[in-house]
C-alpha cells in the first residue's frame, strides 16, 4: 500500500468525522471570520483547499442543501447534525463557483462526493475558500485525532464525544 493510500481511512464508527477536502486542517479559532473563529455558528474545525472536491465527513443523508449552494447541512447516522460550511461570504456569489453533487434527503457514506467548489472562480470573486466542519447543536465536545497540517479528504480529524 502506499502512502497516499494508507493516510485514507474510513468512518470507523458514528462518532468518527472525516477531512470533506484535501488541504490544510485550521482549528476554528484560527478561521478568518469571527462567525466561525468565534464559535457563533458552533464547534468545528476548517481547512483551507487545496482542491475544490468536497466529499462527506460521516456516514448519514442530506438534510439540506442550501439554495445559494454554500452549505449543505447533514445528519450523521447517530443523529448529529453537521453543517459542511463553503467559503466566507460565499453566500453573496449566489451560487457560482459551486456544484451541488447530492441532494435533500440523500443517504450518503464518509467519502462520497458532495460537491465541487470552482476555487480560483470564488477566489476572483474576492471570497475566501475556507471549509468549515460545524456542529451546531452538539454540546458533547470532540477529541482531535489529527493534528498534521496538510490533511487529504478521507483522513480521520476528530471523534465525537459520546
Amino acid at each position: 500500500m502506499d502512502h497516499e493510500e494508507s493516510k485514507i481511512l474510513v468512518a470507523t464508527d458514528d462518532n468518527s468525522v472525516l477531512a470533506p477536502v484535501d488541504g490544510e486542517y485550521l482549528p476554528l479559532e484560527k478561521v478568518n471570520d469571527e462567525t466561525f473563529s468565534q464559535k457563533l455558528v458552533g464547534d468545528g474545525f476548517a481547512i483551507q483547499p487545496t482542491t475544490g472536491d468536497i466529499f462527506a465527513p460521516v456516514n448519514g443523508k442530506v438534510v439540506s442543501v442550501f439554495p445559494t449552494k454554500h452549505a449543505i447541512t447533514l445528519k450523521s447516522e447517530n443523529g448529529v447534525q453537521i453543517l459542511l460550511h463553503m467559503g466566507i461570504d460565499t453566500v453573496d456569489l449566489g451560487g457560482k463557483g459551486f456544484t451541488i453533487l447530492v441532494k435533500d434527503g440523500q443517504e450518503i457514506a464518509a467519502g462520497d462526493p458532495l460537491a465541487k467548489m470552482d476555487l480560483k472562480a470564488i477566489q476572483a470573486a474576492g471570497k475566501q475558500t475556507t471549509v468549515m466542519v460545524l456542529f451546531p447543536e452538539y454540546k458533547n465536545g470532540f477529541t482531535t485525532k489529527n493534528k498534521d497540517t496538510e490533511v487529504n479528504h478521507g483522513n480521520l480529524i476528530l471523534q465525537l464525544n459520546k
